[in-house]
């Protein structure tokens, strides 16, 4: 996302960046040299303008008004995001009269965040692993615990705990116990 002054005047949607400018744009103005070289920016790094796509009354669109003659008026001041991004636009304008030391008016863009899940990630989500859920209640049972503690002590002698590390001294435990279960 790139955001700033750029004083250049877009005008109107028109061929051949209609791809890159939105239909809302300041349809007063017409386009100006700094107006195209962000335009051709736009092109050359897949970007469209986030304050053109978006329609609102003209108070929320210009983002420009001279100090002394609000007559004088235009948009400069632009947002520009990566094509890929606009489905996740959902709004951009520009908040008038705004108490700022400043003549220009500024800019907000709201996104909503979508999850992007590839192929493979669908197939893993589909696929719900089922935990194994173990039933305390037959540990109660002296049969059980003396079977299950005997089950446990056969695992774990196999194991060769003397250089592991806490955590897959840990595991190994878990599985030993889990799997006697």
């Amino acid at each position: 996302m790139v955001m700033g002054d750029f004083n250049g005047k877009v005008g109107q949607r028109r061929d051949p960046w209609t791809k890159h400018l939105g239909p809302f744009s300041d349809n007063t103005a017409t386009g100006n040299y700094n107006g195209n070289l962000i335009l051709e920016l736009c092109a050359e790094h897949e970007l469209v303008i986030a304050n053109t796509l978006f329609q609102h009354r003209q108070s929320q669109i210009i983002t420009w008004y001279k100090w002394n003659n609000l007559d004088v008026c235009s948009q400069i001041d632009f947002v520009l995001v990566r094509t890929k991004m606009r489905s996740t636009l959902s709004d951009t304008r520009v908040i008038p009269n705004a108490e700022l030391d400043t003549d220009h008016r500024p800019i907000i863009t709201t996104r909503t965040q979508k999850q992007k899940t590839s192929d493979k990630n669908k197939a893993k989500a589909n696929k719900t692993s089922r935990k194994r859920v173990i039933n305390m209640k037959k540990l109660q049972s002296d049969e059980a615990q003396t079977k299950t503690n005997s089950l446990v002590n056969e695992k774990l002698k196999s194991v060769d705990t003397k250089d592991m590390k806490v955590n897959d001294l840990w595991n190994a435990l878990k599985s030993a116990v889990t799997d006697s279960m």
